[in-house]
């Protein structure tokens, strides 16, 4: 495969006629929140290709491809050209601030980095930060190039259409992606992991109650802890074994415990578990970074 340099110039074309219509745009506007994944989308996790948690790449929302050498901004969910980086974050994510030298340390760090023309030979594994059309594309059985429907299949030009497909169908439906965005967009099929089937539960509260367990505390007062490698060093740090010291901890157990019997707020405890069990679902599935947001310690 040829592969572009690092460079300054416009994103190259892609494959598909000019009649195709762009990928579908996910819009990353100034001051908006990127669109939510769709649920082939979310299917899609970082692999060992995704280059993600780079200093470099940290306050964008650019992550790096290391198989195919791209740049792709997460937000936007297509490639953008690393000559053009800068441009493209103070045009549609100025919320993020980068140096004015970005472009070159982007270079110097990734100087594989590709601005050309990819299509990745037969059926691939989705890569992860790129969009995914929610509906399969009719894809030719030659040139494995992606169309929307059937009759666009027909009128584009294939290269291989000499090539015997011994009895194949000369085209096939599947999910698909694209590197660029661009008046000429090159698709290529995609084929998303396996569902895991879920066992399916009990109701949340019920599943939450079968794993609580009532700890036996100690009446001394809370304390600063002898090792710091124990799991309250946190509630040393943020003041908290200071501002509870001298307090029983079976007396202060009383103010995090369940509702008991009688209590008003009893009947709402299995509903403030369902929402924190479906919070977590949410995160679970958002974009990493999110779930790198929620998991730093303030400043």
């Amino acid at each position: 495969m040829e592969r572009g340099t690092l460079g300054d110039s416009s994103t190259s074309a892609g494959c598909a006629d000019r009649g195709d219509p762009a990928v579908p745009d996910h819009p990353s506007r100034v001051g908006q929140v990127p669109a939510a994944l769709n649920e082939h989308e979310s299917r899609v996790l970082p692999g060992e290709h995704s280059v993600i948690d780079d200093d470099l790449l940290k306050c964008t929302p650019y992550i790096v491809n290391s198989q195919y050498w791209v740049l792709i901004c997460t937000d936007c969910r297509h490639c953008v050209n690393p000559g053009r980086a800068l441009k493209h974050i103070h045009k549609h994510h100025s919320h993020c601030k980068v140096r004015t030298d970005f472009v070159s340390q982007l270079k110097e760090k990734f100087p594989r980095l590709v601005s050309d023309e990819i299509h990745p030979s037969g059926v691939v594994e989705p890569i992860f930060g790129l969009a995914i059309p929610p509906e399969p594309y009719t894809i030719c059985a030659r040139c494995h190039r992606g169309y929307t429907n059937v009759g666009t299949w027909r009128r584009h030009a294939c290269g291989k259409a000499d090539e015997d497909l011994e009895g194949e169908l000369e085209h096939f439906s599947s999910l698909v992606q694209t590197f660029f965005r661009g008046p000429k967009v090159c698709y290529f099929p995609v084929k998303l992991p396996a569902m895991v089937a879920r066992e399916p539960r009990g109701d949340d509260f019920d599943l939450f109650m079968s794993g609580y367990q009532d700890l036996v505390l100690s009446e001394d007062g809370a304390g600063t802890p002898q090792d710091y490698r124990e799991l309250n060093q946190f509630l040393l740090k943020e003041g908290w074994i200071e501002h509870l010291s001298g307090h029983s901890l079976s007396e202060l157990s009383i103010l995090t415990d369940l509702p008991g019997e009688g209590e008003i707020l009893k009947p709402v405890g299995r509903e403030v578990v369902s929402l924190m069990s479906n919070i977590q679902e949410v995160i679970g599935v958002a974009g990493h970074h999110v779930r790198r947001l929620l998991g730093r310690r303030p400043a």
